[in-house]
């Protein structure tokens, strides 16, 4: 376990004040014991704080330039710290390192990742994390403004530090850093210890779009590590599903002259596909204010009262204001968890306002309520192939699919939909998360790594659009798809995951849940990088709410990740102390990218 020095109350609200948080008398929090004698937490909470006050997140309302300055100034703020730490120090000093790449088609925003290093051995233990973000998903829950509020969590208050990027993925990369500087600490009297082993934090920059740890691997493939922590999800992940990301079209087409008709259907602009929007906003629009007046009296409760695939569906709240005479505007809102890859964790315990809209339009359009466009056709093809489902259950032939690895099976997310007026064209994107069995190649149970091959949705999108618009008069819908990355799988025999296991029991007392996940880590195409932590259990929605509004981290479960991190460390250290420095055969080996 860590140094014993415990914090005082007094120390720690300072930290917190410093940081941010209010610690006015009508919202001063108090911290369970437990916390405040981890010596490590005042550090941690913030540092976060500092983090997630800076926005570092891409959307389509964010310049390149804007986005680079934030990681910088992110980085000037760690680079500071790691110099004033290393004045305490008389040994062992922690560097620092940084990779670029630039990108032909964003030149003003290059892959990036950057880090710190201890130690001087051949093998390498290295801990990766992310400092980007998703979008804020809106302001009113103040994403940039960290605090500390009470939530419950498995039937018990306990506090969790609020802000974006709170879980995902800023406080667990300062759990990181100051499990460094505390090794730092530890072994500054005795660096010998250190001679054989390298200790890294890594901090990708693009995580959340398109990746730089990959990118870095593949161009510097002697730096792929002996052992490789993506503290960036659960303890411990086993498998984790394809991602396919497939976009439909469909052209507007001409105004309908009479009645009342779609305008438009959007998303917010900065609501990436991997991440269920905060609301869906639709723009009905009629040739005689009449006919809306008649329609705005009578939605709210048609709403209510509509049907959908599934009778007890939990619809997403909406709400109705008049824009002008002639158009009338439907706002639904989201519900429950928001991360693309648990959609059916929302459609459990919340809504997602998306397909809750497009539904309810298809049955206007089909009842004749409304005209039809290639907005109503869109809303219609949602319904026709997915309806509120999520496990493709609609098609099952094609789109449904689960093996023994994967058991949720794959999942389809609606997650964007925009219109686009000057070009006379909608586009709607969907987040799919893949079971194996959705490969063109079956699974042997004995390759590890990313399944070789490719994904079926090529062909699987082409018969359900050609089905569809020979179904639907008038009907072009048309769409493009390609993989992000195939299933990867990884043994839990090996070494690697074994080691992992070992640490996480050596703290929580038994043996670390290997699981097979919808999320795409960094870890991804790596076999000596395993996904494991910062969360316990599986909890996507509230009162975390990863890639959602009010994202919070418990605590108590980031410190007590940060402890099984940390011993995972110490006893890796202490296996390099006893171990032949590795061959360049071994390490080669050891970097093959499946």
């Amino acid at each position: 376990m860590f140094n014993k020095q415990p914090l005082t109350a007094a120390i720690l609200a300072t930290a917190l004040a410093i940081a941010g948080c209010s610690q006015t008398p009508t919202h001063q929090q108090t911290l369970p014991e437990t916390i405040k004698k981890n010596p490590l937490a005042e550090a941690i909470i913030q540092d976060t704080n500092t983090l997630v006050a800076i926005p570092s997140y891409r959307s389509e309302g964010r310049s390149s330039e804007e986005v680079q300055q934030s990681f910088s100034k992110i980085k000037a703020v760690l680079d500071q710290r790691i110099s004033t730490f290393n004045q305490q120090q008389q040994h062992l000093k922690i560097r620092d390192f940084e990779w670029r790449k630039n990108r032909p088609d964003q030149p003003n925003d290059p892959y990036r990742l950057f880090g710190y290093r201890l130690g001087n051995g051949t093998e390498k233990l290295s801990f990766i994390t992310h400092l980007d973000t998703v979008a804020p998903g809106g302001m009113d829950w103040q994403p940039f403004q960290p605090r500390i509020e009470q939530r419950e969590l498995q039937q018990t208050k306990q506090p969790f530090l609020v802000g974006r990027g709170a879980v995902d993925n800023k406080g667990p990369a300062m759990a990181t850093l100051n499990i460094l500087q505390q090794l730092a600490r530890d072994y500054d009297a005795t660096p010998e210890a250190l001679n054989n082993i390298t200790l890294e934090v890594w901090f990708d920059t693009s995580e959340e779009t398109d990746m730089a740890t990959p990118k870095f691997l593949a161009e510097n493939p002697q730096a792929v590590p002996d052992l490789g922590i993506v503290f960036d999800a659960s303890w411990c992940i086993r498998a984790e599903k394809g991602i396919e990301r497939p976009q439909f079209f469909t052209a507007l087409g001409e105004t309908p002259k009479q009645g009342i008709w779609i305008h438009s259907i959007n998303t917010p602009k900065d609501s990436p596909t991997n991440q269920i929007p905060s609301e869906a906003v639709v723009l009905l629009q009629a040739d005689n204010p009449t006919l809306l007046d008649d329609l705005a009296d009578q939605i709210q409760s048609d709403y209510q009262h509509y049907t959908f695939d599934d009778p007890d569906y939990r619809r997403a709240p909406m709400t109705i204001s008049r824009v002008s005479p002639t158009q009338l505007k439907l706002t639904t809102s989201v519900i429950g968890a928001q991360h693309g890859s648990v959609p059916h964790a929302n459609r459990e315990d919340g809504a997602n306002p998306l397909v809750a809209i497009t539904n309810f339009l298809a049955h206007l359009t089909d009842n004749g309520t409304l005209q039809q466009n290639g907005l109503s056709q869109l809303s219609q093809f949602v319904a026709w192939t997915w309806g509120t489902k999520v496990f493709g259950e609609h098609h099952p032939a094609l789109l449904q699919k689960q093996d023994k690895v994967f058991t949720t099976g794959t999942t389809y997310a609606i997650t964007r939909l925009q219109t686009d007026l000057t070009h006379n064209k909608a586009t709607l994107a969907i987040d799919i998360r893949y079971a194996a069995d959705h490969q063109d190649k079956p699974w042997d149970g004995k390759t590890f790594g990313l399944l070789p091959g490719k994904s079926r949705f090529q062909s699987v999108f082409t018969q359900l659009t050609q089905a569809f618009n020979q179904q639907h008069r008038d009907a072009k819908i048309s769409f493009s798809t390609s993989t992000k990355v195939t299933p990867d799988i990884r043994d839990t025999e090996s070494p690697n995951f074994q080691f992992v296991n070992n640490a996480y029991r050596k703290v929580m007392g038994e043996d670390c849940p290997a699981q097979a996940i919808g999320g795409g880590t960094d870890a991804k195409g790596y076999l000596p990088l395993i996904a494991a932590g910062p969360m316990l259990g599986r909890i996507a929605g509230p009162p975390v709410n990863y890639h959602g509004i009010n994202e919070a981290v418990p605590l108590a479960m980031l410190l007590k990740s940060t402890e099984i991190l940390y011993e995972l460390a110490k006893e890796k250290i202490l296996a390099s102390q006893s171990q032949e420095k590795p061959t360049q055969l071994t390490k080669k080996n050891a970097a093959t990218k499946m």
